[in-house]
Parts: structure tokens; C-alpha cells; sequence
């Protein structure tokens, strides 16, 4: 409002008549002979100057963190003199406060380190040349902090590959949750197998194999972080194996029992296969809900049980079923010499299998006599020569079959050498040999092992050898040579010792097939050949299959297929036109 010039030579002017209560401004500009500059800064001054004033109002800017509180205000009336800093006091008690201090170009702070979830007093004060003002009316603000750990999660459903879980939100702490993540660890183990973050209170975890524990925990965040992990959850993937097969008895045979059951339910994806336990050990599978048991022991017990299987593994076995095959007539009995002395003959004999019903009388037939009763498993005759002994066994179903016949004497002799070879065909390959034979003539001992050589019919010296059990009464040589003739020799021993060498069995390995003949194309199209061929010479054996190749090429090197073919010929498709 008024200008004074002043003299160069001066630098300081009073003023007088001013209202001693007011605040006045104050500006100031020099001139040369160019003419005026800019005015200075503006002061404010008072002829009777005060401490400032308080802030009129002080307020907190959001969010409100953990350990964070950003403070603004207004600014006070200077009373006179310029504004040289402000201080702000943040308190959690009347005994505990701490003070932070801005020039007075500023009027907001952010308060760091500060306790979270607690409520500070906070106010503000202003200080100039002649000290600090008063302070302003008192601000609470309460400090944030993360959310809490949520409760554990809920299990909602499993399946076999897939299990969904859901947890209630906990407190925020202050600050809204923005987030929740959840992951999915191997029980035992910990390995995370998956993590996901979400805004939605549940989440089904897929792709999940069958028959699995894990643990799912879950967590919460806001501005301030993460919260701590809830308690695990223990939750499992479904088996899907199917359920436990019921199993019943269809029939039973004196050798044989036939086992049924039912299709049990299998979720999602089909019974694929069955099988069945005898006696905990011995094990069959089949397709079929029925299967027969055969070549089992008459009169006997058997536990059965029976499980089934999809893709995703094994059900649990059934309950057991206990069923007995049917008794029939009691085994053949197998008779030896015992204790013979000069003149007498003594022939015992093994108590064979009573098949369900016990024995209660034996017969035993001396060469073609009349049968004789016995109850012991022993008999006497008096003589010199060699016999022929069988005998036979009797339960309430009827009699045995007689065993095989046993000569015996008094004064026994060596064992005459097997005779009578068989070649058994369907164990005869092009590199072994399977043959059998039948019982030499014991001459009054019980044979005890036989012995074979063999050697290549055109060869001089035998190039292997066997010792068996009298029990066995066939053998099969092995890592022999294709298409080639063999001589096999065998002999006999009993307690006296070996026989002589037996007469020379000639027996002959198989060979390979020779390729077909007169292979010709008898039909062609843009995409196919039609092949037809004659059979071919089997070596002694039938022909099981045929195999057609082709190539492109004029050598069969690469790019060759194979095909399986039963017949005499055959249509080779999805070729290349022109080719």
C-alpha cells in the first residue's frame, strides 16, 4: 500500500503509525540508472512480533501402514517474525514420545519405525526467532499391520485327481486383504507341488494322481505383506481302484473248483483285469467274472480270493472263500524192496493220498494172481525167483488204481539200462532234444538214478552228460546244433550199482522254415500291391507265419515294414502312387 524511497547510503528504515497488533508485509527493490529491479522476497514483520501460533489443523494421509503414519497441516499464523522449522510429537503414552522435526518450507513427515496395530497421539507445533509456538490440538492415528493367518482350510471334495479346499478370511489387520495364496505340499515330504494366488476364499487343486496325501496351507496379504501360513490340512486324492470284487463258488469237481464274482464299481475308468489267489500263493489273471482252477488235489480244502484292477492299480483281495474239491478213490501207492533176506522178499509201499476219505485196506497183486486184502503197508513172500508186485488202495468211494509194477527178488542183480525211447515233439526244437522212456527191469533192488550221454551221430566222443532221479522218466538237452542228429545212451542203477550201457536212441533238432516260393503281384492300384506266394517247406515242422517286407529301395536296408500274415497271400496298402 506505501512506497517509500530511501537513500542509497542507507540500508535499514522504521516505520511508525502502524497497528502495533497487525502483521505487515514487507518488500524491497533497488535502482540504478538502468531503473528499477524486481522486488525482493515478501517478509512478514509486526512491530510487536510472538512466538507462531499453533497449526490450526493437522490430519493424517491413508493408508496406514504397520510401521508408518504420513502427517500433514496447516500452516500457523507467524506472529511476526518468519517460520524457521516445525517439530511433530508422537505419542503411545504420556511417558513415551518421540519427536521428528521439517524446515519450514514443509508441512508433512512421514513417521517411520513405528510399533504396529497401536494408536499414537500426534501433534504439531511451529518456532521461530523468538522460540516454539504452542502445540496443535491432538490427531490419533492407528498403525496397520498384516493380516492375520487364516484358520485352517476345509476340505469341500477329493477325487481321484483332484481335491478343492476353502478357508475363511482372517482379520485384515487394518488394511484390506488384496490377496490370498495357498499352496499344496507332498505329506510327508513338503514339497510344494503347487501354488497359486487368488481373491476367492477356495480353490481345487487338479492333475492330482490317485491315492495321494498332501497338505494345504493358506495365507493372506495386505499393503503391509503376508501373513503367517495357517495350520496344514491334511487331504488325499481318491484311490480309484476298483471296489473289492465279491467272490462265490460255482462248482466244484473231484480236480477243479470254478470261481465267479461280480463287477465291482470302478470310478471312471473300466475293470480291465482279475485275479485270483489259491492258498495265498498261487495267482491267475483273466478278463472273465468266472474262472475254472483245475488239475488241484480231490478232497482237499483250498482258500480262494479275488481282486480287480483299472488303470489306476489293484483293488483289495475279496474275503476268502473255503471250498473243498470232491473226494474220489485213494492215489496208486509206490512200492519198493525192504529188509529182504535169502528166500524172502519183503515189499513195502508209500502210503499214498487218501483224496478226502481215508484208506481203510490195501490189495496187492503178485504177477497175474489172485489180489490178496492187506491192512499194513507191507508184505512178505517166501521165494527165490523175481515177481512182479502192484498194489492198489481202498476208501469208502472204491478202489485206487494199481501202481506201477515193481519186480523184485531175494537175490537181486544190476538194473537192465532204460529202453524203448519216445521223442516227445512238442519239446523238440532246432537247438534241444526232449525225449522219454520207460522203467527198466529192476532186478530185484529199487532203481535209484539213471545216467545219459549224448554226442553228434557223426562225432566220436560224447560231448555231455546227466544224472537223474529214478523218479523222472523224461529229460530234454538244450545248446544243441539246428538240423542236426544226435545218439543218446542211457543206463540204470540201484544200491548194487549202474547197469551197462542201453541201446543207442537217434534222435534229430529241427530247422528253420525255407522261404516261400513263386511269390507274385497278382493285383495293383494307385495305393496297394496284391501279393500271392506258395508254402513253404516247413523242415519237419508246421508253418506258424508268414512275414512280407517292402522298401522303396531295390536292397531291403531302410525304411522296411513288417507284417505278420497268416494266410498264403496279401494286400500291402497305403503306398505311394507312382512308386
Amino acid at each position: 500500500d506505501n512506497v517509500t524511497i530511501i537513500p542509497i547510503s542507507e540500508t535499514e528504515y522504521t516505520l511508525s503509525s502502524l497497528n502495533a497488533a497487525g502483521m505487515h508485509s514487507f518488500q524491497a527493490r533497488a535502482e540504478n540508472v538502468h531503473g528499477w529491479g524486481m522486488w525482493g522476497p515478501v517478509v512478514w514483520l509486526a512491530a510487536d512480533p510472538a512466538v507462531p501460533a499453533p497449526p490450526p489443523s493437522i490430519w493424517v494421509i491413508p493408508p496406514l501402514l504397520m510401521s508408518s503414519i504420513q502427517v500433514e497441516w496447516e500452516e500457523p499464523n507467524f506472529n511476526g517474525l518468519p517460520l524457521s522449522e516445525y517439530e511433530v510429537m508422537s505419542c503411545i503414552s504420556a511417558t513415551s514420545c518421540s519427536f521428528s522435526s521439517t524446515n519450514a518450507n514443509e508441512r508433512s513427515i512421514t513417521l517411520s519405525m513405528l510399533l504396529p496395530n497401536t494408536s499414537y497421539s500426534l501433534a504439531v507445533r511451529a518456532k521461530n526467532d523468538l522460540g516454539w509456538g504452542a502445540w496443535s490440538d491432538v490427531q490419533i492415528a492407528h498403525t496397520t499391520m498384516v493380516p492375520l493367518a487364516p484358520s485352517m482350510p476345509t476340505l469341500q471334495s477329493s477325487s481321484t485327481s483332484a481335491v478343492e479346499v476353502s478357508w475363511t478370511p482372517p482379520s485384515d489387520g487394518g488394511l484390506p486383504i488384496s490377496t490370498f495364496n495357498a499352496k499344496l505340499l507332498t505329506n510327508p515330504g513338503s514339497e510344494v507341488v503347487a501354488s497359486i494366488d487368488t481373491l476367492a476364499t477356495s480353490y481345487t487343486f487338479g492333475s492330482l494322481p490317485p491315492l495321494k496325501m498332501f497338505l494345504v496351507s493358506v495365507r493372506a496379504k495386505n499393503l503391509n505383506g503376508w501373513s503367517a501360513w495357517s495350520a496344514g490340512l491334511s487331504v488325499s486324492t481318491l484311490s480309484g481302484i476298483p471296489e473289492t470284487p465279491v467272490a462265490t463258488v460255482l462248482t466244484t469237481s473231484t480236480t477243479s473248483i470254478e470261481l465267479s464274482w461280480n463287477v465291482p464299481a470302478s470310478p471312471g475308468v473300466p475293470v480291465s483285469l482279475y485275479q485270483i489267489v489259491l492258498d495265498g500263493l498261487s495267482n491267475f489273471t483273466t478278463a472273465e467274472t468266472t474262472y475254472m482252477l483245475g488239475d488241484l488235489l480231490p478232497g482237499t480244502k483250498y482258500s480262494l480270493a479275488v481282486r480287480a484292477r483299472n488303470t489306476n492299480g489293484w483293488s483289495f483281495f475279496s474275503s476268502p472263500v473255503t471250498v473243498g474239491t470232491l473226494p474220489t478213490f485213494p492215489g496208486s501207492p509206490m512200492p519198493f524192496k525192504s529188509e529182504s533176506t535169502p528166500g524172502t522178499t519183503v515189499v513195502e509201499w508209500t502210503i499214498p493220498r487218501d483224496n478226502g476219505a481215508p484208506i481203510s485196506r490195501y490189495e496187492i497183486k503178485v504177477d497175474d494172481d489172485t489180489p490178496l486184502e492187506v491192512y499194513e503197508n507191507v508184505f512178505k513172500k517166501n521165494t527165490t525167483n523175481m515177481h512182479q508186485f502192484s498194489v492198489r488202495a481202498y476208501n469208502q468211494l472204491g478202489w485206487g488204481a494199481w501202481s506201477k509194477p515193481l519186480w523184485l527178488a531175494s537175490d537181486p542183480t544190476l538194473p537192465d539200462p532204460p529202453s524203448a525211447y519216445t521223442v516227445i515233439a512238442s519239446e523238440t526244437t532246432m537247438t534241444s532234444i526232449s525225449f522219454s522212456w520207460d522203467v527198466p527191469n529192476f532186478n530185484g533192488l529199487p532203481l535209484e538214478t539213471y545216467q545219459f550221454r549224448w554226442k553228434e551221430s557223426a562225432g566220436i566222443s560224447y560231448v555231455g552228460n546227466v544224472t537223474l532221479n529214478s523218479t523222472e522218466l523224461q529229460y530234454r538237452i538244450d545248446t544243441l546244433a539246428a538240423s542236426t542228429s544226435y545218439d543218446v545212451q542211457g543206463r540204470s542203477a540201484n544200491s548194487l550199482g549202474y547197469s551197462v550201457w542201453g541201446p543207442i536212441a537217434t534222435f534229430q533238432t529241427t530247422n528253420l522254415p525255407d522261404p516261400p516260393a513263386d511269390l507274385a503281384v497278382v493285383g495293383n492300384s494307385a495305393f496297394s500291391v496284391s501279393l500271392s506266394w506258395s508254402p513253404a517247406n516247413g523242415n519237419g515242422e508246421n508253418i506258424e507265419e508268414y512275414q512280407v517286407q517292402y522298401s522303396t529301395a531295390a536292397a531291403f536296408a531302410n525304411s522296411v515294414s513288417f507284417y505278420a500274415i497268416s494266410g498264403l497271400s496279401y494286400t500291402v496298402s497305403g503306398l505311394s502312387p507312382n512308386s
